[in-house]
């Protein structure tokens, strides 16, 4: 088996067995962490967006495992450079993802709660990145892309990214109802996706979004 294909399945792995840990650990502290919205419609659209990047993850962690052969299309991209650059996104982003799970305690969601009364977290990797869970995402989405190289990898990451970008841009309308100036402050000292801002305010401390 590749290693690159092995990597897929491990990330992959990982970030399910993340989920999972998390889910359990916030649930011991009482904490309801996968919130729906109220709405029905916003409700089933949640419901699907997530059901299609869940299985979209399990599809990258399958073909890694060598269980769907060539499901997936022909391959366009296939070179050692694309899998040594498509290697280093998947495991940066996952490095990124666990370091946010860590930071995060008792903030991590999955959804956006309406109802929660915990701080803006701005501290750790949240400090390079608004929103180091889904920069995995997106960083994933490229690796993948390079390091599969298949047809539908190639046609479906571009789509996931677009799908995280506008998740990205409700979230940060929530987080600036919700913490108003203190996260104004935040978004001019910490780029959305990765890096500083030059505007030389720094963040609060505390703990914030994805």
């Amino acid at each position: 088996m590749p290693w690159i294909h092995i990597l897929q399945a491990l990330v992959t792995g990982s970030f399910a067995l993340a989920v999972v840990l998390n889910l359990w650990t916030q649930r011991r502290r009482g904490i309801r962490a996968f919130v729906l919205s109220p709405r029905p419609a916003k409700r089933l659209a949640e419901v699907l967006s997530i059901g299609g990047l869940s299985g979209w993850l399990a599809l990258i962690g399958l073909e890694g495992l060598d269980v769907i052969g060539r499901a997936l299309g022909p391959v366009w991209i296939d070179s050692t450079l694309a899998d040594g650059i498509g290697g280093a996104l998947m495991f940066g982003g996952l490095l990124s993802c666990l370091l946010a799970y860590l930071h995060m305690g008792r903030s991590w969601r999955i959804g956006i709660d309406e109802g929660s009364n915990e701080e803006l977290v701005t501290h750790g990797v949240f400090a390079w990145s608004r929103n180091p869970i889904y920069l995995f995402i997106d960083l994933l989405s490229l690796g993948v892309l390079l390091a599969s190289g298949t047809a539908f990898f190639i046609v479906t990451s571009p789509l996931v990214l677009l799908g995280v970008h506008f998740r990205i841009l409700e979230e940060e309308r929530f987080l600036r109802r919700r913490y108003g100036a203190q996260f104004e402050s935040y978004s001019a000292a910490t780029s959305r996706y990765l890096g500083r801002a030059t505007k030389g305010v720094s963040p609060s401390s505390g703990g914030g979004s994805n």
